[in-house]
């Protein structure tokens, strides 16, 4: 069969292969909106044959907005619309349809519509929808996704702290969510209804964070045009956040100290003395106690900030909680980006569960952001990920042996088979430095049987 003639046209025989190897649903209806076409593929998802389909109601075969059927013979096209589509056995299946008005000359003959099948979408969308209904009943913090032992510490510790007025110092890696855990602790508290303002101490210079926090009136320094209300005041019956608060000044550190003890300060350049009504919780990455030894930090100041601290841990150390994150995280770029991504590979998870995470719940979602902008399917594989995420994927898989293959999102933890070899378990031990724990974590095992294994082939070292 030739597809193109002397003008290049795609010939009819060609053009109609096309559309039956389309894997979207097809119909070309007329102006009552009589179909009178349809492809292999909306035969397949309305369950009749091609002869059953031809002549019936296209606007009964696909239920839309009352609007949407109008709105194409009267605008041209429509697109995105989600429509509910009627199959032969009566059950209801969600589709996105899109469709172009088709005219010769300018008589419009009727119209073209395509339609996707949606229902792994709305699946996964009710699966998370019901984990989230599902970690509130039993006591979830909003905005912070989790179901680790570990995390549930940490959720107690924020009831607590919502609980009370006390100064909270939170303090985790970067990227471990500190800011999320203020700001839980603020919504959750009786000061939800006033404001929750945050300052990153680490971004400004000493007198520039000074009249951030106080405030400053006009002409007491050099660009001080007009008088400017401070953080503090504007926190007002609410909730102040200094992020990275280890890296204030030894001036900031005082002034900060007094309005702790005595709720009192003064704008820059100004002698009037106000007071604020403001709970304080403050975070870093920094060890603050190294930086009390040093010299570089107020004794008296972190014991007034340390009230309630609530430790919030690493990524690595509770790997249970990386399918439901990036679940949640598949999710949420999904509707930022329009893609019809809805899943994630396992050996794309599993990729996911054997790196480290120096960049902790961040970093995991700027990979599942990149995977948004290589993925052209409907599911994220492994090399949809970041290289440096993946690039030790290689010699993984020569060291340890393949696992059964787990559901994506119910499953955080291989199980090893049980035959392996001293060949493969020197390969990891070499690769951690004969870390017992790193190991362990690696293969997915207790130490007992880390143990027992080391044990039978004689490897302690």
């Amino acid at each position: 069969m030739q597809c193109f003639g002397d003008n290049s046209d795609l010939s009819p025989e060609c053009l109609e292969m096309v559309i039956e190897t389309m894997a979207e649903g097809v119909l070309f209806i007329d102006t009552n909106q009589v179909v009178r076409y349809v492809n292999r593929s909306a035969t397949l998802l309305f369950g009749y044959e091609r002869e059953e389909l031809l002549g019936m109601s296209g606007s009964e075969l696909l239920r839309c907005a009352s609007e949407a059927d109008t709105a194409l013979f009267r605008e041209g096209s429509i697109n995105q619309v989600e429509c509910s589509l009627q199959k032969k056995d009566g059950t209801q299946i969600p589709v996105i349809k899109n469709g172009r008005v088709v005219k010769i000359g300018t008589k419009i003959m009727g119209a073209v519509e395509t339609f996707q099948d949606i229902s792994h979408l709305r699946e996964t969308e009710n699966r998370v929808q019901a984990l989230k209904e599902a970690l509130e009943k039993q006591g979830g913090i909003p905005r912070i996704i989790a179901k680790s032992h570990a995390m549930e510490v940490v959720f107690e510790q924020i009831r607590f702290a919502a609980g009370s007025n006390a100064n909270t110092y939170v303090h985790g890696e970067s990227g471990t969510g500190k800011e999320l855990t203020a700001k839980a602790i603020h919504e959750m508290s009786d000061r939800k209804n006033g404001p929750f303002v945050a300052v990153n101490c680490s971004a400004l210079p000493e007198n520039l964070l000074e009249s951030e926090l106080f405030g400053h009136v006009k002409g007491s320094f050099t660009g001080a045009i007009k008088d400017k209300i401070g953080r503090i005041e504007l926190a007002e019956k609410g909730t102040l956040f200094l992020d990275e608060i280890g890296d204030i000044s030894p001036l900031i550190q005082v002034k900060l100290l007094r309005f702790l003890q005595e709720k009192e300060y003064e704008r820059v350049g100004d002698s009037i003395t106000r007071r604020a009504n403001v709970r304080i919780i403050t975070a870093t990455n920094k060890n603050l106690r190294q930086l009390i030894q040093s010299g570089e930090f107020r004794e008296d100041l972190y014991y007034r900030l340390n009230v309630f601290p609530i430790e919030l841990p690493s990524l690595r150390s509770r790997k249970e909680d990386v399918a439901i994150l990036t679940e949640h995280f598949i999710s949420k770029y999904r509707k930022i980006t329009n893609k019809e991504i809805v899943s994630i590979s396992t050996d794309a998870l599993l990729t996911l569960m054997d790196y480290n995470w120096p960049g902790n719940v961040r970093e995991l979602e700027n990979a599942i952001e990149h995977a948004f902008v290589t993925c052209q399917g409907t599911m994220i594989d492994i090399f949809n990920l970041p290289l440096e995420v993946r690039k030790n994927e290689y010699h993984m898989r020569a060291a340890i042996p393949h696992f059964a293959n787990p559901s994506p999102f119910e499953t955080s933890i291989r199980d090893p088979r049980r035959d392996m070899t001293k060949e493969q378990l020197i390969s990891v031990l070499e690769q951690c430095r004969y870390n017992k724990s790193e190991a362990s974590r690696i293969l997915g095992v207790d130490r007992s049987t880390l143990w027992r294994w080391i044990k039978k082939w004689n490897l302690d070292s």
